[in-house]
């Protein structure tokens, strides 16, 4: 580390340059308190809802809304398979996120949509038990 007044060399933990006195504002680490793993599954467990919320009929807005959301997650959780090599998985969630995509949207009966959203909450359950999000040491890695 050095001083931000004289650019001498200090030791790490000096509040003060020893050469010029400046004192030496340190910034301490901010440990990461969010625990990844838990963030993922309560992510997904919001998409379990917001899916079966779909099922009884509610303004166009929402489905536009659940569109976003679910082909996000989606994308989100085929690239933890691919992390995981779970090639399966990754094939699924991919196809999840481009029937959801709101940027080229499917349009299907609301009978479809609904068979859709169960298969696609029962996909995302078994994610939860078979995907889960490693957890990030203090540096962010995995």
């Amino acid at each position: 580390m050095y001083c931000k007044d004289c650019g001498k060399e200090i030791n790490i933990g000096d509040n003060y340059c020893p050469i010029c006195g400046e004192y030496q504002h340190q910034v301490k680490p901010i440990e990461n308190n969010i625990d990844h793993c838990k963030m993922a599954k309560y992510v997904r467990l919001c998409v379990i809802a917001m899916l079966l919320l779909a099922l009884i009929s509610l303004p166009y807005g929402y489905y536009i809304l659940l569109r976003w959301v679910v082909t996000v997650t989606a994308g989100y959780i085929a690239y933890l398979a691919y992390i995981e090599k779970r090639q399966l998985w990754i094939t699924i969630f991919i196809f999840i996120a481009i029937i959801f995509n709101p940027i080229v949207p499917i349009y299907l009966d609301r009978q479809i949509w609904s068979i859709i959203n169960v298969i696609v909450v029962i996909f995302m359950l078994f994610s939860i038990l078979f995907i889960p999000a490693k957890k990030r040491g203090n540096n962010g890695e995995k």
